[in-house]
């Protein structure tokens, strides 16, 4: 479970140097953040700097003082674009369990030294993804599916019609410049492997942070062969992408929390059955206990 904890500005400034370098800011109230301007340090890390301009010894600083992090799935893009942004608690704990504390730049605050990635930071970067995805995918709608239509609904929400060219008059071309951005953030990589044949080589590409990862797997989406759809999950429910006609669960863990699932429910309708389990557990806990 993410944990954050509330602390009073001037009290936040009088922990450890080493300590605040270490926290991440992910929320603050009565800060104006100052921004400075973009320079590489000593490591080569491209930095955006800010400095810290309190209005009174009222203002706070949220931190994230606990992460449980969460598997990134090939539909994460969904997911990024399904969060609700004006759900404040709903957001912050998206962005912990996935680790979005950065995105083109390293931010960070030059008054406590801390990494500083708000929830306004975020919420930038949020709608300008949102409304780019959605742009783009109602183009593909002519070809979808009805499982796609329905997923495509659900996103949505309250956008007007036409996605983002009818409030911005953007066209396609543009947009695509800046998925075509993001995606400078991606890592390509040659490597190898053995194979019966030999050595083998293959590309491998890792996005640096979430939010390239979202927009690489947007790219991926908009290039997709026809015989990627869409399919909801017999385990959980939730949409996912598959190649294959026999994929019918998201991910492995959904697949193992099924199959834990049916096995727990065979238990209980064969009495036999679950006597003799729980005898076979008992045996095993007396043998366990003698050693």
């Amino acid at each position: 479970m993410n944990k954050f904890s509330t602390h009073k500005w001037e009290n936040y400034l009088k922990k450890s140097k080493v300590e605040r370098g270490l926290t991440w800011i992910i929320d603050s109230y009565g800060i104006n953040w100052d921004y400075v301007g973009r320079h590489q340090n000593q490591q080569g890390i491209l930095c955006e700097e800010y400095r810290a301009s309190p209005f009174s010894t009222c203002d706070t600083v949220t931190v994230v003082k606990q992460r449980k992090e969460r598997e990134i799935s090939n539909s994460f893009y969904v997911h990024f674009m399904d969060l609700d942004i004006n759900d404040m608690e709903e957001t912050m704990n998206f962005m912990a369990s996935y680790g979005v504390d950065q995105a083109e730049y390293y931010p960070y605050d030059a008054v406590s030294g801390s990494r500083l990635f708000t929830v306004d930071h975020f919420r930038t970067y949020h709608q300008d993804f949102y409304e780019s995805a959605l742009f783009l995918l109602h183009e593909l709608q002519s070809n979808a599916d009805k499982l796609e239509e329905a997923v495509f609904q659900s996103i949505r929400k309250d956008k007007l019609p036409g996605g983002r060219s009818a409030g911005w008059g953007k066209d396609v071309r543009t947009i695509t410049n800046d998925i075509e951005k993001h995606l400078k953030r991606c890592d390509f990589r040659l490597d190898y492997k053995k194979s019966k044949n030999g050595y083998q080589y293959y590309t491998d590409i890792k996005p640096t942070d979430p939010i390239a990862l979202a927009y690489f797997q947007l790219a991926k989406k908009l290039s997709l062969p026809k015989k990627h759809s869409w399919r909801g999950c017999v385990g959980c429910g939730r949409p996912f992408e598959c190649s294959r006609a026999n994929n019918t669960y998201c991910d492995k863990t959904c697949k193992k929390n099924a199959a834990d699932r049916r096995y727990q429910e065979s238990l209980k309708n064969d009495p036999e059955k679950l006597k003799a389990v729980r005898e076979n557990r008992n045996e095993y806990m007396r043998e366990y206990r003698k050693l």
